[in-house]
């Protein structure tokens, strides 16, 4: 009976001792010829160091159906909202602004698909230079400032295919 009981609080030591990077992080998924996968819990300059770290950047999105995939990595995880954070439960995107005020992906790829919420990018109160993602309602994209924490963030890497 102790050693039953003893396991149990082991693994309970255990997994309190799981940081929040762990207990979100996924595999990696497959899209068209890219991998996607989620983390958790970072400023914008702190998700792209993590995608950078993987090979990969912060995601660029260039289709409607890239769009509603890279969400549905998110959902049907726990996404209630949180009153005390509007921002809770959405997704850092690869969209920051360069020193023009010219929105761009991180990745360098072209700005070929856009889903701005209506009204945005508004920049509301300034400084409001990079992108993330609504996961309520539509998935479309808002502007926010890059301190800002989001609960989740899609990397992106593209696969290589060789000719032979």
């Amino acid at each position: 009976m102790f050693i039953q009981w003893a396991t149990i609080v082991i693994s309970l030591l255990f997994l309190e001792n799981v940081s929040p990077q762990e207990k979100c992080e996924s595999e990696w998924k497959r899209f068209s010829r890219a991998f996607y996968k989620r983390y958790c819990n970072a400023t914008f300059d702190e998700a792209e160091k993590t995608c950078q770290s993987e090979d990969g950047h912060l995601v660029s999105i260039h289709s409607k159906e890239e769009n509603q995939f890279v969400h549905d990595l998110i959902c049907p995880m726990d996404t209630t909202k949180n009153s005390g954070d509007h921002l809770n439960g959405n997704i850092w995107i690869g969209l920051r602004k360069d020193e023009k005020g010219v929105w761009r992906w991180v990745d360098g790829t072209e700005m070929d698909f856009k889903l701005w919420t209506s009204g945005e990018p508004n920049n509301y109160g300034g400084n409001e230079d990079c992108g993330h993602m609504y996961i309520y309602d539509a998935p479309s994209w808002n502007d926010v400032r890059c301190n800002r924490r989001m609960r989740f963030f899609i990397c992106k890497t593209v696969m290589i295919i060789e000719k032979l």
